[in-house]
Order: structure tokens, then sequence, then C-alpha cells
């Protein structure tokens, strides 16, 4: 059975900073470190994400990228002419296919991909000499070291919703795995559940004429404000903040009913209303057989991000956020997170 001396779960935007992090540090060979997604090239979820919310710019900063080199994105940008393009000179973000080109680049030039595997991890116990064995759906390792940098994919779906889902296909959440934007017939509305810049995106696409808020608390940049305010004044968007009592699934129609009584007739029903923190089942069983301690269902962190003392199990997203705050899970987030557990691995190493 192979021996690594770090297993890293995820292939995203967390797994892959920390990736190119332990790598650009010298700390480990390709030999030494293994990454195991579902997917053979990285980002591959976020990139899908993007695509379905017509993500165009980036709330994270040119600085901001899975490299440790604040320079390195636009850098990228400039090597291949892309900066006109891809970096928007006016709220200075880039863009987000730029930001995926640009860590794939990354991801290539230290040839990461010499150290994944493809599959799906179904346990992790611990073996009789104190390393970790990880059991995936495609081969078995052991492992010194066990980092869980993987984000949130459990669509947060509203009671009125969730008994919906899978049953038709009228009524759906932007991050479900087979969620795809295609053209709405003209004339036809659709009502566009959250918040954030999340429903704000969906809204803008030409599919969607009518953005409805239920009062979700979402954040929105200054761009998307903008163009959301146009549209209101235009009439090609109407905003309203309230409560929803339950959904109506009609033959040629759902009805959207509001608490006060309010009924809006809609043909499709997009939730956007954000994704919620889970652990899956082999992970909550691993960690039970583990030991490793859990508070309100959570992971408990040591400063150094490691889940309880002398484990070998390091998180890495948003339920690292007790110890990285709320930025634990974006791009900031996955650096300063990236930069703590290099910090510790040098010490371990003695390097």
């Amino acid at each position: 059975m192979k021996r690594y001396a770090a297993l890293i779960a995820g292939y995203g935007v967390q797994g892959t900073t920390l990736s190119v992090c332990l790598r650009d540090s010298g700390l480990l060979q390709p030999e030494q470190m293994l990454i195991v997604d579902r997917y053979a090239d990285p980002l591959t979820v976020i990139r899908e994400r993007f695509g379905d919310c017509r993500t165009r710019i980036l709330r994270s900063g040119m600085s901001d990228s899975v490299s440790g080199d604040p320079n390195s994105l636009l850098q990228f940008a400039e090597q291949t002419q892309r900066r006109a393009s891809d970096c928007d000179e006016t709220w200075h973000r880039p863009t987000a296919r730029l930001f995926v080109d640009h860590a794939r680049a990354v991801a290539e030039a230290l040839h990461l991909g010499d150290s994944l595997h493809i599959g799906l991890i179904t346990a992790i116990a611990r073996e009789g000499d104190g390393t970790l064995r990880v059991t995936t759906s495609t081969g078995v390792f052991q492992a010194d070291r066990v980092y869980r940098a993987m984000g949130m994919d459990a669509p947060d779906m509203p009671e009125w919703a969730s008994r919906y889902q899978g049953h038709d296909l009228r009524i759906s959440h932007v991050f479900d795995r087979d969620y795809e934007v295609e053209h709405l017939p003209e004339g036809q509305q659709c009502a566009v559940f959250g918040g954030g810049i999340t429903s704000v995106q969906v809204a803008r696409s030409e599919r969607f004429e009518l953005l409805r808020s239920d009062g979700d608390r979402g954040t929105i940049p200054p761009w998307e404000r903008e163009w959301l305010r146009a549209a209101i004044a235009s009439g090609d968007v109407e905003h309203r903040v309230a409560k929803v009592a339950h959904l109506d699934p009609k033959q040629n129609a759902v009805d959207v009913i509001l608490v006060d009584g309010t009924v809006i007739p809609v043909s499709l029903v997009v939730l956007a209303t954000g994704l919620r923190k889970q652990l899956h089942d082999w992970l909550m069983d691993s960690a039970q057989d583990l030991k490793l301690p859990l508070y309100g269902g959570h992971p408990v962190l040591t400063n150094e991000l490691e889940w309880g003392e002398g484990t070998g199990v390091f998180v890495l997203g948003h339920h690292a956020s007790p110890v990285l705050g709320p930025y634990a899970g974006n791009i900031m987030g996955g650096r300063v997170g990236a930069a703590i557990l290099r910090d510790r691995l040098v010490r371990e190493l003695g390097q």
C-alpha cells in the first residue's frame, strides 16, 4: 500500500491552493503528495457554477488566486495577452474564466496531475502504526496527514421548495448538479429567489425576466448592484422582499404563494439561496471512529486547522471559519489556510 506524506481531499479552489502552496514551497515532491478528487481537472465544479450563474467578473481582486504570488494572476493575463479582455479596469477584478484558466496553468506548471488520483473518499481510519488509511472508490492509501479541502456541495433549499427538488423540473436550485441555463421563451417569467450576488447573476441571464427575493441577506458587489438598479428602473426586473408560504405547481404554471396571500404565477422557479455546510455520512462515521471532536455537528479545530489535537486530519474551507473567519470558504481564506498548513508542515518536517 503506497504511503504519502500528505493526502489532499479535493481539487477545487481550496485543494488546488493548498497543493500549489505545498509543491511550490519545495516541501513535497509529486510522489509524496496525493490529491483525490472525482474530476481530472482542477476547479471543475466552480467552473460549472460560474457558467450556470453567468458569472463574468469575480468579487475577488487581481491579487487573489491559487498561487501564493500576488502578482501571478496579472502576469498570466499579460503573458496570454488577456489583460484588456479579462481584467476589468473599472473594478480591478478578474473575469471568472481568467481565474480558472490561470489555476489550471499553475497546476500544470507544477505537475499536480502527477499527484492526482481520480475517485471518491469513502472512509478514513487509523492504522496500528498511527498512519491514516484512506479508502476511496478506486483504491486504498496510507497517509501521514489528511487535508479535507472540499467546498460546500449541498444546495441550501428552503423547506417550501425542498419537497419538489428532483420531482418537478420547473423548480430547481442553481447549484443542482444537473442545472443548466436554457433559453426561456419570450413572454414567460421566472422567479429567482435569493438576496445575494448569485440571484442577481441568474436574473441577469437572458433567460430570466423577473427577480423576486424572499429577503435573504446576501451581499451584492457594486457592479451587479448597478445593473440591478437599472433593470428595476427599466422594468426588466421586478424586485420584491417577501416571505414565501409555499409553492403550488400546476399544469401550465407554478404559483408562488406569499405569506400575505399574494399569488405570483411563473413558468420557472430558480433558487439562488447558496450552499450549506455539510459533512458527508462517510466523514461523520470516520470522525466517530477516529474520535475527532465535533460541536453542533461541526469540526472542532485547533488554531492550525487540525481537527483535534494530534489527529493528523486538517480542514480547509467553510468549516474552518471558526479559525479563519467569514472568508474561510473563498479564495483569500484558501490562501491564508494553506499558509498555516505549510508552516505547520515545515515545523513537522524540520525544514
